[in-house]
């Protein structure tokens, strides 16, 4: 169901909440009662249908969504609301789907009631702990130790039980059905309990001859439709732990402002600053993960891509509150320990709610099948978009039409066999395969086609680099630079001429660029630069040292950052030029890497005589020229997947290692980090969620992969025959711990993980500089 309601309804439920039961109420209710406001609850009932938000209209419900109902959870769950909107909801979905036999009117009448309010329902959805036996006088129920939400406050008790083959009806093989127990029935017994989350009550019930009501007969029916709102349980309670954990960064973040220690805000110290970046990453890769659950629940319900987006949502949100509510508690120091404070609260919740949608190590090896068996996954990028229009599908088809044919004539590089553009022999082939892609359209796919571009739209460069990762033609690295970073720059900041003569050849793959940013004494710290640009009649002359030029070598231009004027505020006094790589006084000397290759350089520059032309943007706007090469840089790098080792890679070395509980759990947990980074570039690349990225999103993207490319490498190499230490020639375990030793340099390529850390902290986030 697609929605166009549910930005309106985010706003009236999080009105609603903030104002009818705000974190300040909540303390007059964790001790007492059944743990939240039945008047706040039945005037969420009453003002808002709140408990009819997914029933049909033709039941009297308002006929919402997965998608509407998602943001209900959120806007709950950052005040930790308590009350059984979540049980009610999926108790509306089960008797909605109730056969209501043998008891014709049960289930009719109890959705009403339910749909309205006046009964609260206690759900069991997990059919393993209870079990069903007919008997003269009915139905009975026997089950030890069954928990239910709001068991002590709950009118009526709906239970999913077993039933013995021989009491299901013919040719209903799963036996599953859906009963009704009343709150005082015999048998019925009540553990005493203490509850970790005070702010939602969880009973723990004994059923000893317990009688029911069937609601539903024992089949595949009852079944399917139990995994069906179970699933949506996942979905919504992920939702609900997206909102606390919002809502706990943004409480841990104002209090990191104001509270000082040594003479200043705490927000400024480097490691809380790193500390609330770190959480606001996994904080983006929940809320990508939760839309994407969403979605393809919504568009896709009961495939594959849908079950694994749910455990991913699941495991991701879960993992992501676990930390954030352990952070909390730690940043806020000594008052965070306190009762008076919320945040003990907050660690509450999402501590309890960690197993609630099944053990998490029976969930990770779920997902771990569905992406090595159902939906393989190719270097973390997604081998096909789940939903697209008919268009960007037939362009895609004809893209992987065109990689395997050029696979198969030679003309394309492969992803596996590594570096080869940093020889005069790979510069030749990069380019003739540059040339060959702008011929078949497939060249600067965003860019402008007066440029030589093809002038299409976002989605469609998305799905053609998608198609060459997944049928095996790797992103030649060689343009990379020139397509990805510099050329948007050029074409937001040149003169005409400017893009005239520079984006065509680059494009048709005549010419090959590098950066020409870092120094020996600035790195990071790029605005430090001191290679000096002085004017000489109507040029200038350009003197000073660059260091880590990829493919320096090999390159026609660099975009050189110089200081032009040295009286300036460091950012202030530096400007862009074009410079010629074979101009005279450019030296250009290789620099051996760990791999033992040489794709960087160190670059020296004696008074280079430059046009005025050669400017790029204007005298001493250089540093705004950098941010935005910088800006497309680090998108770039953290949605391109270059040299790395995949999950293809770890099973492929598991292979002979059997089925060891350890080794499937490493690969279980590097199949959540791939999924992850795959939801979030496919998020950031959505036009419709742009306005909710965060600034700083490709730094945010960049520090996903490097987590990601880190943690496949330690397994790489624990899981390595022999041990580390040895690389067997001809076996290509060579190529993969050549991958394992270049992710290092990924961490620090386009700003290392720290300096990106206080990037998002202070823009971001707006903490303050060091």
């Amino acid at each position: 169901m697609t929605s166009t309601v549910h930005p309106e309804m985010a706003a009236a439920a999080q009105a609603f909440f903030d104002q009818q039961a705000p974190l300040s109420a909540l303390r007059g209710h964790l001790e007492v009662g059944p743990g939240y406001d039945g008047r706040t609850w039945r005037r969420y009932c009453q003002e808002l249908d709140g408990a009819r938000l997914l029933l049909p209209a033709e039941v009297g419900g308002l006929g919402a969504g997965i998608r509407e109902a998602s943001v209900v959870a959120e806007a709950a769950g950052r005040v930790l609301y308590g009350g059984p909107y979540l049980s009610q909801w999926l108790a509306g979905l089960l008797l909605l789907g109730a056969d209501q036999d043998p008891e014709p009117r049960a289930a009719s009448g109890l959705l009403s009631e339910v749909a309205d309010g006046r009964t609260v329902v206690a759900l069991s959805l997990d059919p393993a702990l209870v079990r069903a036996e007919p008997g003269p006088d009915g139905w009975r129920l026997q089950g030890e130790g069954c928990p239910l939400e709001h068991l002590d406050s709950a009118d009526v008790l709906l239970v999913a039980a077993r039933v013995d083959a021989a009491d299901a009806a013919a040719g209903e093989g799963d036996e599953v059905a859906l009963f009704l127990v009343q709150p005082d029935a015999d048998g019925l017994h009540r553990h005493d309990v203490d509850n970790l989350d005070l702010t939602r009550r969880t009973g723990l019930a004994r059923l000893r001859d317990t009688p029911a009501t069937r609601l539903t007969s024992a089949g595949a029916g009852a079944a399917q439709r139990l995994t069906e709102v179970a699933t949506t349980a996942t979905v919504l309670r992920a939702a609900e732990s997206l909102g606390s954990l919002r809502r706990l960064h943004e409480i841990t973040t104002a209090y990191a402002l104001a509270r000082e220690q040594f003479g200043r805000t705490i927000a400024s110290f480097q490691a809380v600053k790193h500390n609330l970046a770190d959480r606001l990453v996994e904080i983006e890769a929940a809320t990508a993960a939760v839309d994407a659950a969403v979605r393809l629940l919504a568009e896709q319900p009961g495939s594959p891509g849908a079950e694994a987006a749910v455990l991913t949502a699941g495991l991701v949100t879960e993992d992501a509150f676990a930390r954030m509510a352990h952070e909390g508690i730690q940043l806020h120091g000594g008052i965070g320990f306190t009762w008076e404070h919320d945040a003990h609260l907050f660690y509450r919740r999402a501590a309890a709610g960690r197993g609630v949608a099944g053990a998490r190590s029976v969930r990770l090896g779920r997902l771990l099948d569905l992406t090595t068996l159902a939906d393989p996954i190719e270097d973390g990028v997604p081998t096909a978009a789940p939903l697209e229009t008919p268009e960007l599908a037939a362009f895609r088809g004809r893209a992987r039409a065109w990689l395997t044919t050029a696979i198969a004539a030679g003309e394309a590089p492969e992803v596996r066999p590594g570096p080869v553009s940093t020889t005069a022999e790979g510069l030749a082939a990069g380019k003739r395969h540059q040339a060959a892609l702008h011929e078949a359209g497939f060249s600067g796919i965003t860019y402008p086609r007066e440029y030589g571009g093809a002038g299409l739209p976002a989605p469609y460069e998305d799905a053609f680099f998608e198609e060459t990762r997944a049928t095996g033609a790797g992103e030649d690295k060689l343009f990379r630079i020139g397509i990805g970073m510099i050329g948007p720059a050029i074409l937001a900041m040149g003169t005409p001429e400017q893009r005239e003569r520079y984006l065509p050849p680059l494009l048709r793959g005549e010419e090959v660029w590098c950066e020409l940013f870092s120094e020996p004494g600035s790195g990071s710290d790029m605005a430090g630069a001191r290679t000096k640009a002085v004017p000489d009649g109507d040029g200038y002359l350009v003197t000073g040292q660059k260091v880590w030029t990829s493919n320096g070598h090999l390159c026609d231009f660099g975009l050189l950052l110089a200081r032009t004027d040295p009286t300036a505020a460091k950012h202030a006094g530096l400007s862009m030029f074009v410079v010629p790589m074979d101009a005279a006084g450019v030296e250009v000397r290789p620099l051996r890497q760990i791999t033992g290759e040489t794709d960087f350089n160190e670059v020296f520059l004696d008074e280079v005589r430059l046009p005025r032309e050669s400017l790029l943007g204007g005298l001493n706007d250089g540093w705004r020229v950098a941010r935005l090469v910088l800006q497309h840089e680090r998108m770039a790098m953290g949605t391109t997947a270059v040299r790395r080792v995949t999950l293809a890679d770890l099973v492929e070395l598991a292979a002979g290692r059997g089925t060891h509980p350890l080794v499937r759990a490493g690969l279980a947990e590097q199949a959540l980090r791939e999924r992850a980074l795959r939801t979030y570039l496919e998020y950031l690349a959505g036009a419709e969620h742009r306005h909710r990225l965060p600034a700083e999103a490709g730094a945010v993207a960049k520090l996903l992969m490097t987590a990601t490319m880190h943690s496949a490498s330690t397994l790489a190499v624990e899981l390595l025959e022999g041990g580390s230490a040895l690389w067997p020639r001809g076996s290509g375990t060579g190529d993969l711990l050549k991958r394992v030793l270049a992710a290092q340099a990924f961490s620090i390529a386009g700003g290392t993980d720290n300096i990106l850390r206080n990037l998002i902290g202070e823009r971001a986030l707006g903490l303050p500089r060091d």
